[in-house]
């Protein structure tokens, strides 16, 4: 009898044990859980199996970029030079300074402190002493030198330079950014989208602008998590250190965002070359339909035609494009389907033809042989007398949702790479 009582009150703490370790066990699960949870982006259009994911994770927790809404991240979205210049100045603390003064920068846009920045500090220069373009699709030969320049002023290790002959289109990179791209090729911030291309003119996405962030951060030390762990712990020290503002806070703080390391610093690790990074760690590309308004150039007083292309086209059925121009520089006199569509689209237009005219294509049903690349649209101009010489004038084109559908009556939401007509530097 006594020792079936023993093995009975054995068995109770066994079971007082398990069930104590159980609930330690549930509760660490769901407090893990939670945690996990709030560590994770929000974004609706970011999810986990996305090959940005991490990246977007990492630029949203150290507060680089944030959503286009509270909801969205919106990662196939283009990023504009202005919003570049603006992450790389909030990361240096939103510093106060004088820069160039650009007709296309006022004062109270809300990238004119960071233009201000940028052009100080020779980050990133206007295409002309006029005009900075902070509106523009940034391409990735423009990112690779905004972040080549930026790596300078960081005194970064800018010596490893990666050979780009196995690129076939490395010619259509700009003399001005030969320099930038082997180097961030080198430190495997910006790699090719595929073995053989690199396509400096490519407009660079927000998911491809937030993974070239986090690998230039990384690489370079310049986000420091051991300070963002402190700052986690007492948030009353990051208020007081924000408010200071000082260059020494600058140097440590950048507005409760991490730290940095400051002038002078430099990777501690060895940097992996691109051909020992694995495949599934490397940036891979979204394929998306782009429509690319090409540059036209011209004199005062000249015409001009601007062609407007279709990459990847997903099968266009129909579609509804507006343009904005400065119709104090160039008056739009004709307007021509492109080839690409002509023969299955009939193209309308606005009965008057000025800035804010829109293009209207339909038809009834397009063959898969039928859908091609190519121009979509033709624009005459004729420039003004008073056009500027040197100076680029925007060329904008705009849709709404819905406003493009494929063979199939699904929404098509294409990338729009804006161009300009650029009147030619005057001759003496």
């Amino acid at each position: 009898m006594k020792k079936n009582i023993f093995v009975l009150a054995i068995s109770l703490l066994v079971c007082a044990s398990l069930l104590v370790v159980s609930a330690a066990t549930i509760d660490d699960i769901v407090n893990d859980e939670k945690k996990a949870q709030e560590q994770l982006p929000v974004f609706t259009d970011v999810k986990a199996n996305d090959w940005f994911y991490e990246d977007v994770k990492y630029v949203q927790e150290n507060k680089l970029m944030t959503g286009t809404s509270e909801t969205e991240f919106s990662p196939a979205g283009a990023t504009t030079r202005g919003m570049i210049v603006t992450i790389l100045w909030r990361v240096e603390g939103e510093p106060e300074v004088e820069g160039k003064d650009f007709e296309d920068v006022s004062a109270d846009a809300w990238y004119s402190k960071a233009v201000a920045w940028a052009s100080n500090n020779q980050i990133v220069s206007g295409y002309n002493e006029a005009t900075f373009g902070p509106n523009d699709t940034a391409t990735r030969e423009q990112l690779a030198t905004i972040m080549y320049r930026y790596a300078s002023y960081k005194k970064c290790d800018l010596s490893k330079k990666a050979e780009l002959d196995k690129y076939e289109d490395k010619e259509q990179i700009s003399d001005y950014a030969i320099e930038s791209i082997e180097w961030a090729n080198a430190n495997g911030i910006i790699s090719g989208i595929s073995e053989t291309t690199i396509s400096p003119k490519d407009n660079v996405l927000r998911s491809q602008v937030a993974a070239i962030l986090r690998r230039f951060c990384e690489n370079f030390k310049i986000i420091d998590n051991s300070v963002v762990d402190e700052k986690e712990n007492a948030e009353e020290n990051v208020d007081e250190k924000k408010e200071e503002n000082t260059e020494e806070n600058r140097d440590n703080d950048f507005g409760g965002r991490g730290g940095f390391i400051g002038a002078g610093g430099g990777p501690d690790e060895p940097i992996i070359p691109e051909e020992e990074i694995p495949e599934e760690d490397k940036i891979v590309e979204i394929q998306r339909p782009a429509i690319n308004v090409r540059t036209a150039y011209g004199d005062p007083g000249e015409y001009v035609t601007v062609e407007v292309d279709v990459k990847d086209n997903p099968g266009i059925l129909g579609m509804i494009l507006q343009i904005e121009y400065d119709e104090d520089a160039m008056t739009l006199i004709g307007a021509e389907n492109g080839e690409a569509l002509d023969s299955v689209l009939t193209m309308t237009t606005s009965k008057e033809l000025k800035s804010g005219a829109k293009f209207v294509w339909d038809g009834l049903e397009i063959a898969p042989s039928q859908i091609e690349d190519g121009t979509v649209l033709k624009l005459e101009f004729r420039l003004s007398d008073d056009a500027i010489y040197g100076k680029r004038y925007p060329l904008t084109l705009k849709y709404t949702p819905g406003d493009i559908i494929d063979s199939n009556f699904a929404s098509v939401n294409p990338l729009i790479n804006q161009g300009f007509v650029e009147i030619n530097q005057e001759e003496y």
